[in-house]
Order: structure tokens, then C-alpha cells, then sequence
């Protein structure tokens, strides 16, 4: 009984008998989300800040998108203000268990995941800039939520 007990055991080792709550796959992102992000380039004090709603398509680990930037303003310390809405396009997507990255134009992406099922993500944001003729990195966080 004792030998068929420790085969029994060794079984479901070698199987993975365990009660992981782990995914099967990578965790869903696909649909629309609501999103904000500030970013800054204190170098020549102009700051930014933007919102509005994005969808993204998943097919297993990678995703593409877009988003509509509805409110979004840019300004420097003199008061001069830049409209920033618009359509943009999300490239390069991927979900690597519970981090996440992705581009835009101009910008770089890199987040966590969380929730269950997944309705929170946010981290930091770079964008290379072109202003008044110099490229110029903005640094920041960004948020979405569903």
C-alpha cells in the first residue's frame, strides 16, 4: 500500500498536480479602455497630459490597437498651450504574464497588469519629441482601466 501511495504521489508531482490558479495563456487585454498619462520634459518645462479611450485587439501574446486622445493639452511655463487630441495608432504590443508593453508614435509603453479578469494597467511612458527644432524625451506614467 505504502509503495502504491508514494506512485500515486509521484504521479501527480510529475503532472503538475497542484491547485495553481495560474492562466493557461496570456491575460486578456483585448477591448476598450479608458486611459490617461502626464508626461514631462523639464529640460524645456513643457509638460503634457491626455485622455480618452483606446481599443486594443489581442491574438495570444501580442496586440495591436488604436486610441482617441479626447482631452489633451501640452504647455510650457509661459502659458503656451498645443492641442494633443487625436487618433493614434498602437503597434508592437505584448503581454509577458502580467507586464505589458506597446508603442505609439513617438513613444514608448511599459506596465503592469492587474485584476481578475484584467481591468487595471499602468506604468511609465517615454516619447522622443521633436520642439522648436530638438529632440527632446518626455518621461512620465500612464493609466487605463475597464
Amino acid at each position: 500500500m505504502r509503495v502504491l501511495s508514494l506512485l500515486l504521489l509521484a504521479v501527480l508531482v510529475a503532472c503538475g498536480g497542484d491547485s495553481s490558479t495560474e492562466p493557461d495563456g496570456p491575460l486578456s487585454i483585448g477591448g476598450t479602455w479608458n486611459f490617461s498619462d502626464q508626461i514631462t520634459a523639464s529640460s524645456v518645462g513643457v509638460s503634457c497630459s491626455s485622455a480618452g479611450t483606446g481599443t486594443l485587439t489581442q491574438s495570444g501574446s501580442t496586440f495591436t490597437g488604436s486610441v482617441n486622445v479626447t482631452v489633451g493639452i501640452c504647455s510650457d511655463g509661459l502659458g503656451n498651450q498645443v492641442d494633443n487630441t487625436g487618433l493614434s495608432q498602437v503597434t508592437g504590443g505584448q503581454v509577458n504574464g502580467n507586464q505589458v508593453s506597446f508603442q505609439m508614435p513617438f513613444c514608448q509603453f511599459t506596465g503592469t497588469i492587474s485584476g481578475s479578469p484584467a481591468n487595471q494597467m499602468g506604468g511609465t511612458e517615454t516619447c522622443t519629441i521633436a520642439v522648436s527644432g530638438q529632440q527632446v524625451t518626455f518621461t512620465g506614467s500612464w493609466q487605463a482601466s475597464r
